[in-house]
């Protein structure tokens, strides 16, 4: 089982708070795009193909919209933003421009929506653009901007390769260079949602594999659309040996697929190797075992014993799988 991450944000914007005519406009053409796939890179095309046919031509002429078909304009291309973000990185900065490019207008006009102006906010600080974030401390409530001070104090620092925020001490968000081991051989490991925390369940109670899960040679990862840092705060509560990163963009990860939760991405010598997508049927401990094999991150003596069905191996033991 795996949930595609995109679903739950195109799902998450918002209906029940801006009840549509799935008749009218843009909202047709949404219901249209739900109805044809479920797979996120087929879903990033079409909204593309929305963009350069319909949405590109109402934003040069945004004056002249009426003011229900601004709402809807703006919450379509949240939901295309949203979506970009694991699918489609070279239009994140056309759909965020054109949220900008509505909300200035409803602004313009003395119709902007609270809520709106928060969707917006977010979303500069998934795509990290802090300047901007900063500018609208004025125009929304302080305990909504506050909730994203750490990603934009911690975000002025700079790195070269993949990096990432966690939490250091204290619990304060902290962003650092995510260094992978220099003979290639890592594995990187999606996560964002129950079936993910299944998943770590599970492999917390194997003490053939907890122990290399926890070490330096695996990334727990979530995607860079995450804002909530409770989210890993709660991580940190249920699995401790597995340190989680918020990655900081997800174009710096190539070769790794973040619309889908949870997937094991194995790499050996820097070339990935082998995928594992999803969680119970078909991927499971054994699953896992076999591709540490594969990477020389698991000798085969050490896979005979079975799944541990007792209590999660203590965060202490996470560096048995160091070398």
């Amino acid at each position: 089982m795996l949930l595609h991450l995109s679903m739950a944000f195109l799902l998450s914007t918002s209906a029940d708070v801006f009840p549509p005519d799935h008749s009218r406009g843009v909202w047709s053409d949404l219901a249209i795009i739900r109805s044809q796939s479920d797979e996120p890179s087929d879903r990033a095309l079409l909204f593309a193909e929305l963009y350069q046919r319909r949405l590109a031509r109402e934003l040069r002429n945004l004056p002249a919209l009426p003011e229900a078909e601004l709402h809807d304009l703006f919450l379509v291309l949240d939901a295309a933003s949203r979506l970009s973000s694991v699918a489609d990185y070279a239009r994140r900065a056309d759909y965020l421009d054109g949220m900008r490019a509505v909300v200035e207008e409803l602004g313009r006009r003395g119709t902007r929506r609270e809520l709106e102006l928060e969707k917006y906010l977010e979303a500069l600080v998934a795509r990290r653009r802090f300047d901007d974030a900063r500018r609208m401390e004025t125009l929304v409530d302080p305990s909504v901007f506050r909730r994203y001070s750490g990603f934009m104090q911690q975000g002025r620092r700079v790195f070269e390769g993949p990096s990432g925020y966690t939490l250091g001490r204290g619990g304060k968000l902290r962003h650092r260079a995510i260094e992978l081991p220099d003979d290639g051989s890592y594995v990187v490991v999606v996560i964002g949602c129950h079936i993910a925390d299944r998943a770590a369940k599970a492999l917390s109670l194997d003490p053939r594999l907890a122990g290399i899960l926890g070490g330096p040679r695996v990334v727990w990862l979530l995607g860079d659309a995450e804002t909530d840092v409770d989210v890993i705060r709660q991580w940190k509560q249920d699995f401790p040996a597995f340190k989680v990163h918020i990655a900081f963009d997800n174009a710096s990860w190539p070769g790794i697929d973040l619309a889908s939760t949870p997937s094991f991405f194995f790499f050996r010598r820097g070339q990935l190797v082998q995928t594992l997508v999803g969680w119970g049927a078909t991927v499971g401990p054994e699953q896992v075992a076999d591709a540490f094999e594969t990477i020389g991150l698991l000798e085969p003596s050490q896979k005979s014993g079975s799944s541990a069905e007792g209590r999660p191996v203590d965060s202490r033991l996470a560096g048995a799988g160091r070398r």
